[in-house]
């Protein structure tokens, strides 16, 4: 018998117990109950999510279970799960479980965690360890798990694949047990799936964020089920911080402004010091020989735009990005194209990194520093390597006319879609300054620029249809 079964948080409210009664809908498929211990809770959640909510399990000062089970399936003896993960860095240095597989009698058959040291581990119903990973746990992140279990008294299985960047195509590791484990107590199928923070290792004041939670009967397709959509313009004011707190991705959104997936290097506070528009904007402080940046992973894209606005206190002593358009995959972050800041003031625009040169324009004018400017540049594939297109232009705060403009339709941007956007400093050369950036945006299937900042932010609706959904915040 096929089956499948979803739950995705988006039809609750944040700070909301999940029960049985409001887990349906948006949020997919209802779920058959949850558990809290002494002090814990099981919560929809908006600080940490991938559509516009999250499952939150949290422990108080009693170390104790926050896990909900999903509804009821047939009886199986295969089972594929797919579940997204994010782990606070407080959790770092425990061991506990988010998953364990109860056979119809609700005895253990497969757990699956991370140790103290932050490999996962697969277990067997004598808590036999099966396997442990090579890759360790991503804090403060989303990660993507793809478990293949097999049930069986002598011969159980478990193949899981690791997603470090929780879209990816690419597992980081998969892991294939042997065919000699015990998954089967008492001889009975599988029956029942917990997930959350499950025995058998119980942690006080803990937090977990799950998502996109899928299992199945049939093996799973990857990231994609069209269960939420995923906008096609994000946007960052800094307005949702506070002066000198420091940017992480748990704190760079708010129900207007979208998280960011990634923040490297540190170095990032919201500063009320000079703000483009609002009250604050994102005060980088960079060091010698490390990046200092945030970025989003994006839809898989063919044109994307994305808008920024730069106040810079010091020049660099060479040519450093301060924006960027990432190709896919990300994770080998090449540029497909770029702006960068030149010693003399000048601007220059570069397509993608595998060209030598990589430059195609560099303006004659040059920036004032201690000014507020906003930059701007549309990219979108050809059908060659070489005929994709390229327009960038740069302008006094909000003014319409350009300080300088470039266009071209022969750039090489290669063939692959873009995949993520990054904004700082963006090379790891010696440039130490503070550099501020502001009303970010980037807008993915565009047909040309974003234009200047605007108040109340104009939010396009999401693409109709089948897609993945992609980093944090992704709210409307």
């Amino acid at each position: 018998m096929t089956a499948t079964i979803r739950h995705n948080a988006e039809g609750g409210a944040h700070g909301e117990s999940v029960t049985l009664s409001n887990s349906g809908g948006l949020s997919g498929d209802v779920i058959l109950s949850t558990y809290s211990g002494t002090g814990a809770t099981v919560q929809y959640s908006h600080l940490v999510k991938r559509g516009t909510l999250s499952y939150e399990f949290k422990t108080g000062a009693v170390a104790a279970e926050a896990y909900m089970i999903v509804q009821e399936m047939p009886t199986l003896d295969t089972v594929y799960l797919r579940f997204a993960v994010y782990m606070p860095s407080s959790m770092s240095g425990v061991s506990m479980r988010f998953l364990q597989i109860l056979d119809s009698a609700s005895n253990t058959c497969f757990a699956c965690g991370v140790r103290t040291d932050g490999l996962i581990a697969l277990r067997d119903t004598a808590q036999t360890v099966m396997a442990n990973s090579a890759v360790k746990m991503k804090f403060n992140q989303w990660m993507r798990f793809e478990c293949k279990v097999v049930s069986g008294v002598t011969t159980g299985q478990t193949e899981l694949k690791i997603f470090t960047e929780v879209d990816s195509p690419y597992p980081a590791e998969t892991i294939v047990t042997a065919a000699s484990f015990n998954t089967r107590p008492n001889n009975l199928p599988f029956g029942r799936y917990r997930l959350g923070m499950v025995a058998n290792f119980l942690v006080s004041n803990g937090a977990l964020y799950m998502d996109d939670i899928m299992v199945s009967s049939d093996p799973l397709a990857g990231p994609v089920d069209g269960t939420q959509p995923a906008p096609l313009l994000l946007q960052q004011g800094a307005e949702s911080g506070a002066n000198g707190v420091t940017l992480t991705p748990l704190l760079s959104g708010s129900a207007s402004e979208h998280f960011f997936d990634s923040i490297t290097e540190g170095g990032i506070t919201y500063s009320n010091a000079q703000a483009a528009h609002g009250n604050l904007s994102l005060k980088i402080d960079t060091t010698s020989g490390t990046e200092t940046t945030a970025y989003w992973k994006l839809l898989s894209t063919s044109s994307l735009a994305f808008r920024t606005y730069g106040y810079f206190t010091s020049l660099p002593a060479e040519a450093t990005e301060f924006a960027n358009i990432i190709a896919d995959p990300y994770v080998n972050f090449k540029a497909a194209a770029r702006f960068a800041l030149l010693p003399d003031g000048r601007v220059r625009v570069h397509q993608h990194v595998d060209t030598v040169p990589g430059i195609i324009w560099t303006s004659t004018a040059t920036i004032s520093l201690n000014t507020w400017y906003r930059f701007e540049l549309y990219a979108s594939l050809g059908a060659t390597e070489a005929s994709g297109t390229i327009q960038a232009a740069y302008y006094l705060l909000d003014d319409t006319t350009a300080i300088e403009s470039f266009f071209t339709s022969s750039a090489y941007l290669g063939l692959a879609n873009f995949g993520a956007c990054r904004f700082g400093k963006i090379n790891t050369n010696g440039w130490v300054t503070t550099l501020y950036v502001d009303d970010i945006a980037v807008q993915q299937q565009a047909s040309g620029f974003i234009g200047p900042y605007s108040s109340p932010p104009s939010v396009p609706s999401a693409w109709p249809g089948i897609i993945p959904h992609i980093g944090w915040g992704r709210e409307i």
